[in-house]
């Protein structure tokens, strides 16, 4: 048996640590175990697919002071592997609201099937428009995709999967100017004005392919 200096719990050999049942999985024993093996990122999160799932957001953002630990190559790959384990139809509102946090950090793995269903069920309107417009102001969304998320998002973003639909946003709505400048500089609506209380800009028609 071993034990790391840095004040973990003690394991066994690499292989016996999951196998044999001798290290519960948690973020923090998981964040332990990679310090010393880092190459069994993958694995064990393979291996715990349910409390993965059950406490992603921990596992997800709790390994970010350990970055220099593993390599950034091995730190994107283990976020992709969490990404890809959670159920689309696992998702609530709070999952949505940690998912959506999640992708405003712009060093985060994008996932868009896992944003599309987070804007459906989440009911945090100024973090829907946060992350909304981080993800566009990246470029991670593909513009011909974005009617369809609008579309099943609704609420206050309803009118944007319509082209020629002149939309408009509550001033009061946290960061619906960057988001309405994040629309016009990805040439999804046209000139953001302001009328009274709301900001507005036209939906661009797209050319067919």
């Amino acid at each position: 048996m071993s034990t790391n200096t840095l004040g973990c719990q003690p394991y066994l050999k690499k292989d016996n640590i999951v196998d044999n049942g001798i290290v519960s999985i948690s973020p923090s024993s998981y964040q332990c175990i990679i310090k010393g093996h880092p190459h069994l990122s993958k694995y064990l999160l393979c291996k715990n697919p349910d409390i993965v799932i059950a406490e992603w957001n921990d596992f997800v953002l709790g390994i970010n002071t350990e970055i220099k630990m593993i390599s950034w190559i091995e730190y994107k790959d283990y976020q992709s592997v969490i990404l890809n384990k959670i159920n689309l139809e696992s998702v609530t509102p709070s999952i949505a609201d940690a998912l959506l946090s999640y992708f405003c950090k712009s060093e985060n793995e994008f996932n868009l099937a896992l944003y599309t269903k987070a804007m459906e069920k989440s009911n945090n309107q100024a973090l829907k428009v946060l992350a909304s417009t981080c993800c566009i102001a990246k470029r991670i969304i593909a513009v011909n995709e974005l009617p369809n998320i609008f579309a099943k998002t609704k609420g206050i973003f309803e009118g944007l999967e319509k082209q020629g639909e002149v939309y408009s946003i509550s001033k009061q709505i946290e960061g619906a100017l960057h988001f309405m400048d994040a629309l016009h500089q990805f040439k999804y609506i046209g000139k953001v004005k302001e009328k009274g209380d709301y900001f507005t800009g036209q939906v661009l028609k797209r050319k067919s392919k």
